[in-house]
């Protein structure tokens, strides 16, 4: 979905800034699962402990 918004939003950039875009939100994406999972876990070692 995000990709879709930004190629609407940005139209007519050029192909670098639709690989810029594309990276960008990989990266993102990447960076939000890996903080997610990571609170999860700790959270459930929190509540083993207790």
């Amino acid at each position: 979905m995000r990709l879709v918004i930004g190629g609407l939003a940005f139209q007519g950039q050029g192909a670098v800034f639709e690989t810029q875009l594309k990276i960008g939100v990989l990266g993102g994406s990447l960076l939000a699962g890996s903080v997610g999972s990571l609170m999860l876990v700790r959270s459930g070692k929190d509540a083993a402990v207790r």
